[in-house]
């Protein structure tokens, strides 16, 4: 029975399954990419209906640390089935991403579970009398991918199935937040006495001898760069940006220091892109590359990702951010690096590219582990828990949840009090008898 109400491909893709999976006399493996698992339910009902020459059989290894599939399989699937004497059986097997990070000792830690795939290859097709079709995301997979590749090569039966639910268009001023962190309350009468104090310097300079004009250079320099953090608190950023050019030509003249000025640049990028001028800005960003080296070449290039992420030009935000990643990385600054890290997961979940958001996050709580770095750790938890939530997989998103709340200080009771919300409204949400289950790893 073909699928109906999806994209061709899938309905073609649908019909190859059909046909592979007919009255099978040999067993085989099948991997079904499927991010939504509401979907994946819906699919299953759907082969189970086309496959009536099969009896259906769904083990769900979510709450298990699984290590081998093999042993899995034969610890938790009925006798029946195990010794059936031809291929009378389709074994669906959910749950296996859960099984791909483990905590030991109280650290997170990646499992042997893809090695160990790739050693089981062979038997996985041969020592078993029934079809296995693993269900998973696409995390799962991409990894299986790179970890496995000799199982990865064996099984040719691969399909992705998208989720069919209406979603809302992506709105790139989510992202909109790099100038507006920590701006304080403008000093109208600061920056009136500092404009005033530039027009009496530049009347000094008119009518200083040569010898003192470096001097009152330098102090011109100092005047205009706190009348341009003046004019940015008052939210006045063309005249910032204004002064700041100015700062920048005057501080070049006086042989200023390259950080100095690739800052200078910074500064102009990022006023710009808050007056949506974002290639204007993109310009001024590429002008400070010259001065800049170390953790503030990475910062210029988070804050080119963010300015092509205001203009919905994804594909670039994503490279700069990861090369803003690996530079902080090299320059060793914890804090950047987890900055680093949420913005390109953050832009993923943006873009509903939920696998590779988790993919992004999970390689954070690993680098936070390995690194000691623990002031993170709530609020990558949280986005994780963010993003099973998006997916509708409530059981993730529950044990990411209270993964955070583990780690909550006691004084963070605002923020405890909001998770603690939602993680009742997911609990009221799960079927009865399983809203108290923790994963155990």
């Amino acid at each position: 029975m073909a699928l109906t109400g999806v994209p061709e491909e899938e309905a073609t893709a649908w019909e190859e399954l059909l046909f592979t999976l007919h009255d099978r006399d040999h067993p085989t493996v099948v991997f079904m990419e499927c991010d939504s698992l509401p979907r994946q339910t819906e699919l299953e009902a759907q082969l189970q209906q086309d496959l009536p020459e099969y009896q259906h059989h769904r083990i769900d290894l979510t709450p298990y640390p699984v290590t081998s599939l093999l042993r899995a399989l034969a610890e938790r699937l009925p006798h029946e089935v195990q010794q059936a004497p031809r291929v009378r059986y389709v074994v669906h097997v959910h749950g296996l991403e859960n099984s791909l990070i483990v905590t030991e000792d109280g650290e997170l830690k990646h499992s042997l579970l893809t090695a160990q795939l790739n050693l089981e290859r062979e038997l996985l097709f041969r020592n078993v009398p029934y079809i296995i079709v693993v269900w998973s995301d696409a995390v799962f997979f991409r990894k299986l991918q790179r970890e496995a590749p000799d199982l990865w090569d064996w099984v040719t039966v691969k399909h992705r199935f998208g989720d069919l639910a209406v979603r809302p268009m992506v709105d790139a001023g989510l992202l909109d937040r790099v100038m507006n962190e920590a701006a304080s309350e403008p000093n109208q009468g600061r920056i009136w006495q500092l404009k005033k104090d530039t027009k009496k310097i530049n009347d000094e300079i008119r009518k200083a001898r040569t010898k003192d004009t470096p001097r009152l250079l330098k102090r011109k320099a100092n005047t205009l760069a706190l009348l341009a953090t003046e004019y940015a608190k008052a939210n006045r950023r063309k005249e910032a940006e204004s002064i700041n050019l100015e700062l920048i030509g005057l501080q070049t003249q006086l042989g200023a220091s390259n950080e100095l000025i690739g800052l200078g640049w910074l500064a102009v990028g990022s006023l710009r892109a808050t007056q949506h001028r974002y290639d204007d800005a993109l310009q001024a960003f590429e002008r400070g590359k010259t001065y800049l080296e170390g953790a503030l070449e990475a910062d210029r290039l988070l804050l080119i990702s963010h300015t092509y992420g205001w203009k919905g030009e994804w594909e670039p935000a994503i490279e700069n951010a990861r090369l803003a990643l690996t530079a902080h990385k090299k320059a060793s600054n914890n804090q950047k690096v987890a900055k680093a890290f949420r913005s390109l997961g953050t832009t993923y979940a943006v873009l509903e590219q939920n696998h590779l958001a988790l993919e992004v996050y999970y390689e954070a709580l690993i680098w936070h582990q390995e690194v000691g770095y623990t002031d993170d750790l709530v609020k990558i938890c949280q986005l994780v828990a963010e993003v099973y939530d998006s997916l509708r997989r409530y059981y993730d998103a529950l044990y990411w949840y209270q993964q955070a709340l583990a780690l909550l200080p006691a004084s963070a009771q605002d923020e405890r009090k909001e998770i603690e919300e939602r993680v009742a409204h997911l609990q009221a949400t799960l079927p009865s008898g399983q809203a108290g289950l923790t994963e155990p790893q």
